[in-house]
């Protein structure tokens, strides 16, 4: 006869893992379609900078236009960076102000323990029947 609450155990353990699973489908999609934008974004800068350089060309020469591509796109890639480290500063700055203090943490998980008393001692009852199940096969 098989175990009622390892049987429970394991398809909330299914449950949780296909829940899991479609995230993953998700985010994998999603990183997906941000790098697919990213290249068009790339495409699109070189488009404009293609195109600067033919207008510069006739006013400034050749050299003179070269350096002039070379110039807006150090400009761009140091306002990326910029704006790279602003944001990391202001996430920095959040996660340290939002951290719990320990006796916050304290209260949460006694509070959980509280409400999840049921849930724990199904789940330990679980263990321990699959444990003996399997002291018993051997």
């Amino acid at each position: 006869m098989e175990n009622p609450f390892a049987q429970a155990l394991l398809q909330r353990t299914r449950s949780r893992v296909s829940v899991l699973a479609f995230e993953t489908r998700r985010a994998a999609f999603d990183a997906g379609l941000t790098i697919i934008a990213a290249l068009l974004a790339l495409a699109a800068i070189g488009c404009v900078v293609a195109a600067l350089w033919m207008r510069l060309v006739p006013m400034i020469g050749a050299p003179g236009a070269a350096l002039a591509a070379a110039a807006i796109l150090l400009l761009t890639s140091g306002a990326t960076l910029w704006a790279r480290y602003a944001l990391a500063r202001h996430r920095a700055a959040c996660a340290l102000t939002a951290a719990p203090s320990a006796p916050d943490l304290a209260a949460a998980a006694l509070s959980t323990f509280s409400a999840n008393k049921m849930a724990l001692l199904l789940a330990a009852l679980a263990a321990g029947a699959a444990a003996a199940e399997a002291q018993r096969g051997k």
